[in-house]
């Protein structure tokens, strides 16, 4: 009844009882309930202690009922969490934008930044206090994996806010095209280059100078109006912007600038008129004033003033400097604030700031909680894609055949102990029970109150710190019998008990707690978690042991008169002579050492499981949904027998099932294995999952329509190339080109664009036709050739007609009938541009023309040759793009126009693919059409793909139906079809496949390896401290270096040991997360035990300077009767659950099997010996002044 009950626990819906109530005045039922029980149990405390004639005892009694009563609902109502073993979770994988990387650093470069930092900053983001078992791992070399323990959809949603906001801060300044005007030359030809045009750094050759961020929108967390709601700066029509999707400067008419200066909230109506769904706008950069976040001091909440939620910031070390410079340099001109890429305000320098500062703008008091709480976790070193590539919820890693096993030993291994610290000590049982149980209560109420997931092992470690925590019990009662003994009465006795025993549970629970804190500050996320564990344990240990049992027991002596308390007997008074032994017993410790670090060298990394060593990973789906225990049944026949080549161990494997929308229950699985190669796991799960002769996997089935031939001219996209056809609209409001003239060329191409647009337009009159269909082209191709000329020729107004153009499309765009015009015009120019651009372009713009043709062809001839060799690889939209302007440009640009083309394909192939059994994604897709190319016609091409649903931006994105285009011929393109199918049909559909790393990388084992280190060193400086010498602690280190090594040869030498001791459950163990915390407990575990021995040794010793062997033999067999008993019962607890707990607990219960054993054994053989060697006596010498001590 109780083991089912217990699995009910383990396996409800989060909450053993649900009450389903409304709150009450804004607070929760079960909080409401949790406050009454603690007011009603301290209030009770009171009255049963004046019943009983007791009342300066009401407050302790109070206190005692409080927590009970508190805890007891805070069990039964509260909503706990299961770990991902237990309940399953979620698993996300993200890869890393390698645009907007380089964009963030310093030198433009995408891989300048290495794993572990990008997991350190997530772990502080995501598990900041180590508690909610949060996995954190590589997943190939540009994509991370995280799982989450099961949670609901809101708490992933701000997860991957998290995950994926960088949190890198900046501070440049808003570039001026009045005064930055090579900077926004240089921008603009850069725009015109195909694959260049959405490049986020604007450079001088190899030098930075220039940025482009997005411009931030005031959404309020809506998604949906991210590309509609107002920008949190109004006023960057001032600026140089761009289209963020096709990379095209917009150039803004002056007559339409001046009406959004009066009414600036039209701006972002206006753009979207145009089609522009979100901008970018350009900033200036130097090296000498890079300001980051890094360079602040800690951020807080604020206001500002007119009392609006702000970022208050200090500036500190070199930042000071370089904000003062930065604005000094820069007055009246506008400071760009950048988060994460997104230019967040851009206030008017007023004066020098150097010390503080605010962040202000349209945000909410949650926006500016969330960002502060993401400055101070500091900046992501990379950039991950907004969206997952992957996003499945997966059912838990253990099976439920384990769980059950786990639980059931888990439930009996408690009441065994509960059982047999009642039997033993009588009626003192019965208190000793009712505080190990609170202390059950007080640590799971903790854990649900922090929201810490339980796990197998986790649960396994709680009933464990229950049979570490009878020791306080045991210390206290044996010293209660030794008063006893001595003729005390019961209230003399207990009294004496508690305070005697207190100073020895009072340092050992010290040193275990300050290893703790150590463990907890400078330890990894894993170990941080054991950490704040092994904090509550401690103190609800200490509160429960100490304080509710002596007032309990001090209570009923007073109530019920006791005149004494029965227990039994065990071990009272023996005569062992221990010293002897210590000669041979190191011995015996100094050669299982020896052995257990050969064992261990042996094994090398094989000895690691994947927690820590990585392996590789494969998701895939069934054609027909099988039970997950079937699964399990299936990939065991072919993993038992499987050895890694490269260590020579066995392959071990996790299965969870994932569940995937759309897809029935028990479809999809996922495999996380050690081998180290993918292919070969692969080969694995096909073997597991072939049944005679059939493949029980979903294989892709792709079908291909023939491919058309497709002419490459496209025209520019409306928002990009508009500006040529924008005379036509200018036309009509005829003041715009009355104001092109005046402009400069570089930096106000808005308004000389009208001027000459008029006359250039008409050749291109039907390129906006062009655009209707090849928007997504155009836009690339169109620009270079306009830009790269203007650039060159630097001198050239010709770039700026063509730049002219675009301010009067973009104004023009909003009427309809401009929009028309410019389409038919497009056509007939884009032939002729073809084939021979520099001459069909003269005639239009005669003037112009005229003045710069000797310059333009020889600056044109250059880039056209370099040209070809970067066009014959850019994406195809490039080509088509570069007839298009051709049409309209001066004859400084068309000299470009021919070369660049030349080098182009005359014709495309499009053709579309259909994936009847799966979507795939565009990165896929794209690397199988590359590789099918390679393969069939040896040619490296350019690929473009298109789906009605995809923003051509995100490249996880996955559909079953593509469009794919390629720059050959159809027989060419028919031959890639045929190498896809013949790669594809048949072969199974991997979700994902790629290598993991460790849960733990090798910069966090070091950290783990500190932590460990600085905790022995507080233990020693603690007891150290305690003893007046530092030889005490020396002593206890060295037992526990003792204890950790030989734990660590037992499970090294389990590989050799399996043949002689398979029949004992031993099998091929590995170093897991779980043992690693065996490994920490044992830690607590084995201090505690040295302690009791010392603080024993200390007191016989008295007064006397020496320690001899005769003081440490009566200690030993003093303690050896307590020493026992918490052997004993942890131990029992121990064995239990390496015999019956299952595969999920076996290796954690073997490691800590032979932890307690080595532990109870160390104290007297290792610990005690080194003491008294330390100390410079003879072990052979006894001494008699000792005893009187003794006796005393």
């Amino acid at each position: 009844m109780i083991v089912e009950a217990s699995q009910s626990l383990l396996l409800a819906a989060n909450r053993l009882i649900d009450l389903s109530a409304s709150p009450v005045l804004g607070v929760s039922i079960e909080a409401v309930i949790v406050i009454a029980a603690i007011v009603i149990g301290y209030a009770l405390g009171f009255l049963i202690a004046k019943n009983l004639r007791a009342p300066e005892y009401g407050w302790k009694l109070g206190l005692v009922l409080a927590a009970f009563l508190g805890a007891l609902p805070m069990v039964l109502f509260g909503n706990y969490k299961l770990g991902v073993d237990l309940q399953g979770g979620v698993i996300l994988v993200y890869e890393v934008d390698k645009v907007e990387t380089a964009a963030l650093d310093p030198q433009g470069r995408s891989d300048n930044w290495d794993m572990p930092a990008l997991i350190k900053v997530l772990g502080k983001r995501l598990n900041p206090d180590g508690l909610k078992e949060i996995v954190i791992r590589p997943f190939g070399t540009e994509q991370i994996e995280i799982v989450v323990p099961e949670v609901d959809s809101n708490e992933v949603e701000l997860i991957k806010q998290r995950i994926t906001t960088g949190g890198a801060l900046r501070f440049m300044v808003v570039a001026d095209p009045s005064i930055d005007q090579q900077l926004v030359e240089i921008a603009r030809e850069q725009s015109q280059r195909p694959g260049l045009e959405l490049e986020k750094s604007v450079k001088n050759g190899e030098e930075l100078i220039g940025f482009w961020a997005r411009a931030a929108r005031e959404t309020d967390g809506d998604p949906e109006s991210a590309e509609t709601a107002q920008f949190r700066d109004p006023s960057l029509f001032y600026s140089v912007i761009r289209d963020a999707r096709t990379g095209q400067i917009i150039d803004l008419p002056p007559n339409v600038i001046g009406q959004l200066a009066q009414n600036p909230g039209f701006f972002a109506p206006y753009l979207q008129s145009l089609g522009h769904k979100q901008i970018d706008v350009l900033l200036t950069f130097n090296q000498d004033y890079d300001i980051r976040g890094e360079d602040l001091g800690v951020p807080a909440e604020g206001r500002d003033s007119q009392l609006r939620p702000c970022i208050l910031f200090s500036m500190k070390g070199e930042g000071r400097a370089k904000m003062g410079a930065l604005t000094s340099a820069n007055l009246q001109r506008k400071l760009a604030i950048v988060f994460d890429n997104e230019l967040l305000s851009a206030p008017t320098i007023q004066e020098r700031i150097s010390d503080n500062g605010q962040i202000t703008g349209q945000f909410s008091e949650a926006e500016v909680r969330f960002m502060v709480e993401i400055l101070k976790s500091g900046s992501m070193p990379v950039v991950l894609y907004k969206n997952p590539i992957s996003e499945n919820r997966i059912g838990s890693i253990l099976g439920m055949d384990t769980i059950i096993k786990g639980s059931r030993a888990i439930i009996v291994s408690l009441l065994l102990v509960l059982g047999f610290v009642l039997v033993y000590y009588r009626v003192s049982g019965i208190v000793a029970c009712f505080a190990l149980v609170l202390n059950i209560l007080l640590t799971v109420a903790a854990m649900i109150l922090l929201q810490a997931p339980f796990t197998l092992p986790g649960l396994a470690g709680l009933v464990l710190t229950v049979g570490m925590s009878v020791d306080a019990n045991v210390l206290i009662y044996e010293r209660i019998r030794e008063e006893l003994a001595r003729g005390a009465a019961l209230r003399m006795a207990i009294r004496n008990g508690f305070e005697r025993a207190f100073t020895t549970i009072l340092d050992s629970n010290l040193t275990t707690l300050l290893t703790a804190v150590v463990l907890y500050v400078i330890g990894t996320d894993q170990i941080r978690g054991f950490g704040i564990s092994l904090i509550f344990g401690i103190l609800t240990s200490m509160f429960t042991a100490v304080f509710c049992s002596r007032v309990i027991l001090e209570l009923g002596e007073r109530a019920f008169r006791w005149k004494t308390l029965e227990m039994t007997k065990f071990m009272t008074n023996p005569t062992i002579d221990w010293v002897k032994y210590f000669a041979p017993a190191t011995t015996v410790s100094v050669v299982l050492i020896l052995i257990g670090l050969v064992a261990t060298i042996a094994r090398g990394p094989g000895l690691f499981d994947i927690d820590l060593a990585g392996g590789t990973s494969v998701t895939f789906t069934l054609k027909e949904p099988i039970q997950d225990a079937e699964v399990r049944t299936m990939l065991d026949s072919v993993f038992k027998g499987a050895v890694n080549e490269s260590t020579k161990s066995k392959v071990d494997y996790l299965i969870n099932e994932v569940q995937v929308e759309g897809s029935p229950a028990g479809s999809n699985y996922k495999v996380d294995s050690s081998l180290e190669e993918v292919d070969d796991l692969k080969k694995l799960v096909e073997e597991a999952f072939t049944k005679d002769g059939k493949l029980l996997l979903t294989t892709f089935a792709m079908s291909a329509d023939a491919p058309v031939e497709v002419k490459e001219a496209t025209p520019p996209p409306v928002d990009t190339r508009t500006p040529e056809t924008t005379p036509p609209a200018t036309e009509k409001p005829g003041e715009v080109p009355a104001e092109v003239p005046a402009e400069k060329p570089a930096e106000t191409p808005a308004a000389e664009k009208p001027a000459e647009a008029p006359k250039a337009e008409e050749p291109p009159a039907e390129a906006p036709k062009a655009e209707d269909k090849p928007a997504e082209e155009a836009p690339k191709t169109e620009e270079k050739p306009a830009d790269e000329k203007p650039a060159e020729e630097k001198p050239a107004e010709e770039a700026k007609p063509a730049e002219s153009t675009e301010p009067a499309a973009e104004g023009s765009c909003q009427e309809p009938a401009a929009d028309d015009k410019p389409a038919d015009e497009a056509k007939p120019e884009e032939k002729p541009a073809e084939e021979k651009p520099a001459e069909t372009t003269p005639p239009a713009e005669a003037a112009p023309a005229e003045e710069k043709p000797a310059d333009a062809p020889k600056t044109e001839d250059k880039p056209a040759e370099e040209k070809p060799a970067a066009e014959a690889t850019p994406v195809p939209e490039a080509p088509a793009a570069v007839a298009a302007p051709e049409g309209p440009a001066t004859t400084t640009e068309t000299p470009a126009t021919p070369a660049v083309v030349a080098n182009e394909p005359e014709v495309k192939s499009s053709f579309k693919l259909t994936f009847d059994t799966s979507s795939i994604s565009a990165q896929a897709l794209r690397d199988r059409v590359l590789n099918a190319a390679r393969s069939a016609i040896n040619e490296d091409l350019s690929v473009k793909l298109e789906n009605p649903d995809w923003d051509n931006l995100d490249q996880t994105a996955a559909f079953k139906e593509w469009t794919v285009t390629l720059p050959v011929s159809t027989d060419k393109a028919a031959k890639v079809i045929d190498a896809m199918k013949s790669e594809l049909d048949g072969a199974p559909v991997w979700q994902t496949s790629s290598k993991i790393g460790g849960q733990v990388s090798s910069d966090t084992r070091w950290r783990a390896i500190a932590a460990l280190a600085f905790s022995i060193a507080g233990m020693i400086a603690y007891i150290w401290y305690r003893f007046n010498n530092v030889t005490w602690g020396i002593a206890a280190a060295v037992a526990l270096l003792h204890d950790s090594l030989i734990m660590l040869g037992a499970i090294a030498a389990s590989l050799w040991l399996t043949s002689l001791l398979g029949f004992a459950g031993v099998e091929e163990f590995k170093i897991s997360l779980p043992v690693v915390a065996a490994f920490l407990t044992l830690i607590g575990y084995s201090v505690n035990d040295t302690i009791v021995i010392f603080d024993r040794i200390r007191e016989i010793r008295g007064k006397s300077p020496d320690i001899t062997s005769k003081i440490v033999n009566d200690s030993v067999n003093q303690t050896l009767s307590r020493s026992l008993l918490t052997s004993g019962t942890t131990l029992m607890v121990v064995t239990i659950l390496y015999f019956f707990g299952g595969p999920g607990v076996h290796a954690f219960a073997f490691a800590l099997v032979i932890g307690v054993i080595a532990g109870s054994y160390s104290t007297i053989y290792i610990a005690s010996p080194i003491l008294l060697w330390l100390l410079g006596k003879e072990i052979a010498a006894p001494a008699a002044a000792p005893a009187e001590v003794v006796k005393k």
